[in-house]
């Protein structure tokens, strides 16, 4: 594998690191795609059917990004989305009134 000539995530991660995102109603990106005409492909309707696939572009969609920066914003995204995992483990126990 080539080393990179960028320290930034491109659409292109995005797409090959979603699971099962060649199921996706859209076009994959290339190389060349930027984040702005990604992000268009989602504006206004909804046409990529996987709402957690188009807010991850919303969130990463910013050109140049650094890979820390878009590290930050999923780390915040990932906690939570466990916080919200966490009051369903608690209702499901039933130690919270539903």
């Amino acid at each position: 594998m080539a080393r990179r000539r960028h320290p930034w995530l491109t659409p292109l991660d995005l797409y090959e690191a979603y699971p099962d995102a060649d199921i996706l109603p859209l076009d994959p990106p290339d190389t060349t795609t930027t984040w702005l005409s990604f992000g268009r492909r989602f504006d206004p309707g909804p046409n990529c059917a996987d709402s957690l696939f188009k807010f991850l572009v919303h969130e990463l969609a910013e050109e140049g990004l650094p890979i820390e920066e878009a590290y930050r914003r999923l780390r915040i995204a990932f906690l939570d989305i466990h916080a919200v995992r966490l009051r369903c483990d608690l209702l499901l126990e039933g130690k919270l009134d539903g």
